[in-house]
């Protein structure tokens, strides 16, 4: 066992050397205190129930029904604030649906059972992507925790907030969240009540999670500017691509191939490149457009009225994670 530790001391170390940011002394030596810590109860083969730093902290007093006994599972329960639609009709396809999709596969490839729920219209279940996905009918985020506790009887061995905002004081520990980028810059929340609301619930949601992971720096940049005490939860670890599935192709013909890989709103750029795509269209005819990405609404009628006015050189299509280096080659 202590060759074992050892070893895993020399290997954890070596990823620290190698973290996206520098790790002060104190961090780095909590750190492999915990690694050391989980490699003895390993060992130990004791039961998840019977490890201290792992049971979950007592439910909220109203959750459990009177007299029902407390049950730790072993299963990583991610919540989502929308993988399919409302009815469970549609599947969505964005960067975070992605990001479910390979942060289940690894929480798998560890040993660990993932439960996916998210709020519905109505109660139901779906799979898609490998991932089976249970909708709970609730009338906002902060409900989600509670219906979900509710409905299974048991806490997770980890709690796991695939939008960090929608935690809050019914998360089970220990919990963490991701924070896909910083979600309130879009101009109808640029107004002072609306930045009021929108900072106070992603400060209230840090209070109630253990970690936080970001995907780029702005997001830790605001809230180490906003609270430093909360900062300290604060991970960076960014978006990753696989470049064994993406990689450059041989070019084929001299046509340029322009490629729009995302949903097709208003915050991910789609109104910019609307207004300048017909005087690009019309002044180089060699350049075509594709879509690669959900569209509804306002912008759904756009990309047909876009894909109307030049024929054969504009396209909207959706794809599944797996094809989407189909659209990249």
């Amino acid at each position: 066992m202590r060759e074992r530790a050892a070893r895993n001391d020399e290997l954890a170390g070596a990823l620290l050397d190698h973290a996206p940011r520098p790790l002060p002394r104190r961090e780095r030596q909590r750190i492999l205190g915990v690694l050391r810590e989980r490699e003895e109860l390993r060992v130990s083969g004791l039961p998840v129930e019977e490890r201290p730093s792992l049971r979950a902290p007592a439910w909220p007093p109203a959750l459990p029904a009177p007299g029902a006994p407390e049950r730790v599972s072993r299963e990583v329960r991610i919540l989502a604030p929308a993988f399919f639609d409302p009815h469970g009709e549609r599947v969505f396809r964005g960067g975070a649906e992605r990001y479910l999709v390979e942060l289940a596969r690894v929480i798998e490839s560890l040993g660990f059972p993932v439960e996916v729920f998210q709020p519905a219209a109505e109660p139901w279940e779906r799979e898609a992507d490998g991932l089976r996905v249970r909708g709970l009918a609730v009338e906002s985020y902060a409900a989600l925790d509670r219906a979900v506790l509710a409905a299974t009887g048991s806490r997770p061995l980890l709690t796991i907030h695939l939008a960090f905002y929608t935690a809050g004081p019914d998360t089970p520990r220990p919990a963490l969240g991701i924070s896909h980028g910083v979600y309130w810059d879009d101009p109808g929340s640029q107004t002072p009540s609306q930045f009021r609301w929108h900072r106070a619930q992603a400060l209230e949601s840090l209070e109630h999670l253990d970690l936080a992971v970001s995907v780029d720096t702005n997001t830790i940049n605001w809230v180490g500017a906003t609270s430093a005490r909360l900062a300290e939860k604060m991970v960076y670890l960014p978006n990753f691509v696989d470049l064994e599935e993406f990689r450059p192709s041989p070019r084929q013909g001299e046509s340029v191939s322009i490629l729009f890989p995302r949903r097709l709103v208003a915050a991910r750029g789609f109104w910019l490149v609307a207004e300048v795509l017909p005087g690009l269209l019309a002044d180089h005819p060699d350049v075509e457009i594709h879509f690669v990405g959900d569209a509804t609404g306002a912008e759904e009628e756009e990309a047909r009225r876009l894909i109307a006015l030049a024929p054969g050189r504009v396209h909207q299509l959706s794809l599944p994670p797996e094809r989407m280096p189909e659209a990249y080659a």
